[in-house]
This record gives C-alpha cells, structure tokens and sequence, in this order.
C-alpha cells in the first residue's frame, strides 16, 4: 500500500504495525469475486472476495488512510477486551470482524469479515447510502461539492439508494441512474416498496421484520456517543435460507408461509424458510462525534423506519412498472 506525499510518520507507522498482524488467506478458502457485490461500485474498484468453505469476505483495504480507519473501528468494536456495554452492542448490527489478511501472489492487503448473505439463496438486495450529508467536516470544499451532486433528494431523506437487485425467478438489476431519479415522491413506489417484491402478503410480512430491525438499530443510535458515520451503508437483503450455510454468527430472521414473525435458528429438519439481512457497513469516513447524536444518520433511519412501516400495512400489489429513464439488467 502507498502512502501520500502528507502522510507523516506516525501515520505511516501505525499501518506497518497493522499489517504485521495480517496472516496468508488460507489455501482451503475456495475463493472467488463476490458475487453479490453493491452499491454501483465496478466490481475491481473495491475488490470483494468470498470465500466459498468459510462463510466469510475479504474487503481489500481502501487506500491510505481510508482502509487502517475502516479496520480500527471493527478492531475497536471487536476488542475482545472491550467493557463498553453500548460499544458491544454494536457488534449486533455491523458484519463480524475476522482480522487481517493478504492474497500470497498478488500481496494484496483484505480484512476479513462475516458473509451476511452466505446462508441466502438467490438474495434480494438494496444498498441504502445514509445521511444527510456523505462528507466528513474536514471535507474539502471540492469534496463538498462532488458527494453533493451525487443525489439531489439527500437533504430531504436523509439516505440515498445506490443499487436495487430483486430476484422473482429471474435477477433484476436497478442501478445508480434508476436510483437517482427517485425522489422523496417516487422513493416509495420505485424504491422501497418495490425492493420488497410483486406479492403484496410477503411484502408486508418482509417490511415487519426490516421495521423491527431497523427500530433496534435507531435505539442504539439514540443511545450511543462514540461515532459519527459518513457515507456508510445499510445492507438490505432477503431470500430463501439454507439453514446448513449458516456461519457461526448468523441468526436469521424469519418469514413463515402464514405471515408470522420469528428469530433464531430453525432445529426443524426443513432446511429452507425465507429470512432477511439488515446490517450496517463501509466505515472509512467515521470520525468522533462531536453532539450528543448522530443526527446526521439517525434522520434517514426514522425517514426509512416510516416508508417500511407504510409498506407493512400496504394492502395494494405495486404496479411493478419501471421508469423509461432507468437502466435495468435482467438475467435468467
């Protein structure tokens, strides 16, 4: 990893003591590129593998200082000698951090973290940018303006959608130039409530179990006074479970047939139910906060918590028609 020309020498130190903690990705991993990658990033620009034994990813590390502020936050959270009860509770909401590690061939520095879609079959996914602003305050005036004019709806919602992929038999991708026209008019019908499928029944039975968990996540955020998250995501997914690819920290939540809500692991012998995923990510532009709350982040989760709890009660089946301005890919 190259350091910048302003980088100073305890900068430069503190990322050479954290690499010497990182270890060869296992041999027996199975890596491949992942696959359910979002966000509208190209698939190299942050290069994501998976592992296929191991239920795990590694995220290659951003550039200097991006990628050692990322990781010094899942090291924070995940100190196994951390006493800090509301830091802990973090680790209920963020993928779980497996340490540091390197590609032996291309040298190439990852952190390792838990796959949160590894137990899901053909997954539904929306990645959901949070925040009034994306910009740290120590933003640059061109920084400003370039996160800026990235989405022109941000300061009313408080988020941004970046990417929507729905499989219904079939995989349908929504990319950025669909999710830039959507505005705090269309973000409902060509956003939320059509991530969440064509059939009205599972649709309200998916938008109980994201409004429950996104509640549990605002009642953290209400509480905590460690961090001010820019340009992080929420990770939205659900799909079928294969119970047997389940990795140690995964406890999904459940739809049954019927409607019915509930959590944990399934002891039945049928391994297949339907379950969904919501997680926070991308941390490389946290910093100390500096009020008593994340406001910042906390006014798109209550904007989000509304839209999925009017989607709950949503009796009607969405009209499922695509605006002519999207850009939409569709694969058998």
């Amino acid at each position: 990893m190259e350091f910048p020309n302003d980088a100073d020498e305890s900068e430069q130190r503190k990322l050479k003591e954290l690499l010497t903690k990182a270890l060869p990705i296992p041999p027996d991993a199975g890596i491949i590129i992942y696959p359910n990658q979002m966000g509208g990033q190209s698939p190299d620009k942050h290069k994501l593998l998976q592992s296929q034994t191991k239920h795990v990813v590694y995220k290659a590390l951003q550039d200097f200082p991006k990628g050692v502020h990322e990781v010094e936050l899942y090291e924070r959270v995940f100190d196994p000698n951390c006493d800090d009860e509301v830091l802990c509770e973090l680790r209920n909401f963020i993928p779980h951090y497996q340490g540091l590690f390197y590609e032996p061939e291309t040298k190439v520095n990852y952190f390792c973290m838990t796959d949160a879609l590894s137990h899901l079959k053909n997954p539904s996914i929306c990645d959901i940018k949070m925040g009034l602003v994306s910009y740290s305050p120590d933003s640059s005036p061109e920084k400003i303006r370039t996160e800026e004019s990235k989405y022109a709806w941000r300061r009313d919602l408080g988020f941004f959608i970046t990417a929507i992929r729905i499989f219904d038999g079939k995989s349908i991708h929504f990319d950025r130039n669909h999710c830039r026209s959507l505005n705090p008019t269309s973000v409902y019908d060509h956003g939320i409530r059509l991530f969440l499928g064509p059939d009205p029944r599972r649709a309200r039975s998916l938008a109980r179990l994201f409004c429950t968990r996104l509640k549990q996540m605002a009642s953290w955020f209400e509480k905590q006074h460690h961090f001010a998250f820019y340009a992080s995501s929420l990770l939205f997914a659900y799909g079928n479970t294969d119970v047997s690819g389940l990795g140690p920290y995964d406890s999904p939540t459940t739809v049954d047939t019927d409607g019915a809500d509930k959590s944990g692991r399934n002891g039945t012998n049928n391994t297949t139910t339907e379950s969904i995923v919501l997680y926070l990510i991308d941390f490389t532009r946290w910093c100390k906060l500096s009020s008593q709350r994340d406001d910042n982040l906390l006014y798109g989760l209550y904007k989000l918590i509304d839209l999925f709890e009017r989607a709950a009660i949503d009796p009607t089946s969405p009209t499922w028609s695509i605006p002519s301005n999207s850009s939409v890919l569709t694969r058998e």
